[in-house]
């Protein structure tokens, strides 16, 4: 989905814009802003995926007390 939004909104702003109705223009930014939102939330879960995964490698390897 991100990368079809990154593309799409892409495509838009890459038109003649200055000749298209003034909602085409629209569109592409609410598209690409779309996909911007989507691009940052799936970046902070990535991170919070691999602080979790790196978290609990460094527990399995710590000795037993």
């Amino acid at each position: 989905m991100k990368t079809f939004l990154q593309s799409v909104g892409i495509g838009l702003f890459v038109l003649p814009l200055d000749r298209m109705v003034a909602w085409v223009t629209t569109l592409a930014w609410v598209v690409i802003l779309a996909a911007v939102l989507l691009t940052v939330i799936t970046g902070v879960d990535y991170l919070r995926r691999g602080y979790a995964v790196r978290r609990a490698t460094a527990l399995a390897a710590e000795p037993a007390a």
